[in-house]
């Protein structure tokens, strides 16, 4: 997040609150300026286009989420609570927030296609966070033929599938409890 740019926050967010009132397709670029208090020649200085906009929000979203994982695992011992909330900021606080947007699926078609690249470099950062959770379990990660990266790789990669596929919150909830088990079973 600290790669953004003041002005890029600020419209950012000002798009989040209008796209979460209207849905993505129903907002223009008009709605999105008048929320951030400037004309929609200033937007565009920042934002191009609203595929643009979406990857800002993307980018500011993720940035926050990172930080807030990183600040509170911090401050907590032991694998069972460090991926909770893990699991908590990266995977379920999203899955709520998509399933109260008014035209969820109308945001989802145009987040994956705007959003590939910025959703990648959050999702190896969470990664790069999950392995120096892992790291002091190396020994017993490797005792299971795994590695640190690769196990942190699955966590991964397994939660962002879960909330892709969950039919419904409480078997993402399911989900990523017995991924949670396989893990701390792994680390000992």
């Amino acid at each position: 997040m600290s790669s953004m740019m003041e002005k890029e926050i600020l419209y950012a967010e000002a798009a989040g609150r209008v796209i979460e009132r209207y849905g993505m397709k129903r907002t223009t670029m008009g709605d999105i300026a008048k929320e951030a208090g400037v004309s929609r020649q200033t937007l565009y200085t920042v934002y191009p286009s609203k595929e643009d906009v979406l990857r800002g929000i993307i980018r500011l979203s993720c940035g926050r989420t990172s930080e807030t994982i990183e600040v509170e695992c911090a401050k907590q011992v032991g694998v069972e609570a460090k991926l909770t909330t893990m699991f908590e900021h990266m995977t379920l606080a999203p899955y709520r927030m998509i399933a109260a947007m008014p035209d969820a699926a109308d945001f989802l078609i145009g987040f994956k296609d705007a959003a590939t690249c910025e959703l990648d470099r959050a999702y190896d950062r969470y990664a790069e966070t999950l392995r120096g959770i892992l790291s002091p379990y190396e020994k017993p990660i490797e005792a299971t033929g795994l590695t640190v990266d690769r196990l942190a790789n699955y966590v991964i990669t397994s939660a962002k599938t879960f909330k892709k596929e969950a039919r419904d919150e409480d078997e993402l909830v399911e989900m990523l409890e017995v991924l949670k088990r396989m893990v701390i079973s792994i680390t000992g």
